[in-house]
């Protein structure tokens, strides 16, 4: 078993790493840009400013509207919809905190190595919110795809920004809603970049059905171990034939 769980995790290492090599063949290293794609700052492409999300003590969890958490996405996207935690607010206060699909989340407040992991907001079934170590933002659909843009802020280029302009504190660092509007980006024509979300969006399904195979493996190997644990696990004689 520890053989399959290697390779699933294999194979989803040379997904992401296809995946990086089709952003790279299509626009080039983010940093040299040698193909001279238009250079821009993240807040020019932003529609309103980017929004802290809710705060609300532990005490008001448990039931109400479902919350984005900051383990409820996962390589650029949100996960498990249904196991999203749930918090009570009045209607008044949800609405200042709602999701729409295409909005960007970005991580504010983490660990350096996780400050900053983003996700985009789509395939919610009901009113969502998101928690306040979060913010979120939109993008103008005229000038970049979402999807793209999400992509980009995944990439070492970006994430070496943020390291800069984190503000750090013991076992955790922060960025504000300045520091997001300043990224530089670039960005290639609008008609490229719907090309490469369509290419990636094919590699992400794959993705996923590697993932889920992985997870589904390692909830068994975690089984089998906590059975062998506590003895549950033996194997049956066998009476040898005269």
């Amino acid at each position: 078993m520890d053989s399959l769980r290697a390779k699933r995790r294999e194979a989803i290492a040379l997904l992401n790493e296809l995946s990086q090599s089709i952003f790279l063949d299509m626009f080039g290293d983010p940093v040299s840009n040698p193909r001279a794609w238009t250079e821009t700052k993240l807040g020019d492409m932003i529609v309103d400013n980017p929004k802290n999300g809710l705060y609300k003590p532990q005490k008001f969890y448990g039931s109400g509207y479902p919350i984005v958490r900051i383990d409820s996405f996962y390589s650029g996207k949100l996960i498990d919809h249904g196991k999203f935690k749930r918090v009570s607010v009045s209607d008044k206060e949800a609405e200042q905190y709602f999701l729409k699909e295409g909005d960007i989340l970005i991580n504010r407040v983490n660990s350096l190595e996780y400050l900053g992991k983003s996700a985009l907001v789509e395939g919610l079934s009901e009113p969502t919110l998101y928690e306040s170590n979060m913010m979120r933002f939109s993008v103008d659909r005229k000038l970049a795809d979402p999807a793209f843009v999400n992509t980009v802020l995944q990439s070492g280029h970006i994430k070496g920004q943020i390291a800069s302009a984190a503000k750090k504190a013991v076992n955790q660092a922060s960025i504000n809603q300045s520091d997001v509007k300043s990224l530089s980006f670039y960005l290639p024509p609008l008609d490229l970049q719907r090309e490469f979300v369509r290419r990636n969006a094919r590699i992400h399904s794959h993705k996923v059905t590697m993932l889920n195979a992985l997870a589904e493996l390692d909830a068994l190997f975690a089984s089998l171990q906590h059975r062998a644990f506590r003895g549950e696990l033996w194997t049956e004689e066998i009476t040898p034939v005269a």
